[in-house]
């Protein structure tokens, strides 16, 4: 069954996700080359401008920014469709291989996000950096949520016998309140 949902969230996922890995590895590349030239700049003592190089790979890191801004409205929007509909029709909305992709292309979502936070970014490309991080973890957060929906739809929670009472909830309620002002305190 082809629903507005799995239609766009695989179309979507398809299109952006190679897009978005693609661009962070270039501007990843790009930092080291950037700093390879910083340091004969330093060496030849010759007054820093912006090269064509520094201009292209500034281009770059918007266009990335563009890419996972695409991706964080088109998710937010799937994601607020997806919580309109009932559980037993979200469930029904990708097969298992389709999920299985899905799970994979936000794994590979994660990663680059851990390894474009750990780049090594030249000076003049540091707010531009931060940006790009910022508009892919919303991008994958979206795309994180989508896939949580759809899982747990999938799945029957499970339920674990136990017993509480008011009094231990109470005990909780207020313990984690003191703990919060000691947070917030510190």
């Amino acid at each position: 069954m082809n629903t507005p949902i799995r239609s766009s969230s695989m179309s979507l996922m398809k299109d952006l996700t190679p897009a978005i890995l693609s661009a962070a590895v270039g501007i990843m590349a790009g930092y080291s080359t950037v700093a390879s030239a910083d340091t004969v700049r330093q060496v030849s003592s010759v007054t820093h401008e912006l090269s064509q190089g520094d201009i292209a790979l500034a281009e770059t890191i918007n266009d990335l920014i563009k890419k996972c801004e695409a991706l964080e409205v088109g998710y937010r929007d799937l994601v607020r469709h997806a919580s309109k509909v009932p559980a037993e029709k979200l469930a029904s909305i990708m097969s298992v291989d389709e999920l299985v992709d899905f799970s994979a292309k936000l794994s590979e979502l994660r990663n680059l996000e851990i390894v474009f936070g750990s780049a090594q970014v030249p000076d003049q490309f540091s707010g531009l950096h931060v940006k790009a991080r910022r508009a892919l973890a919303k991008g994958r957060s979206w795309v994180a949520q989508l896939h949580d929906m759809t899982i747990q739809s999938i799945g029957n929670p499970t339920v674990f016998p136990g017993h509480s009472s008011a009094e231990g909830l109470r005990a909780l309620a207020e313990h984690s309140t003191a703990r919060l002002a000691e947070l917030a305190n510190a």
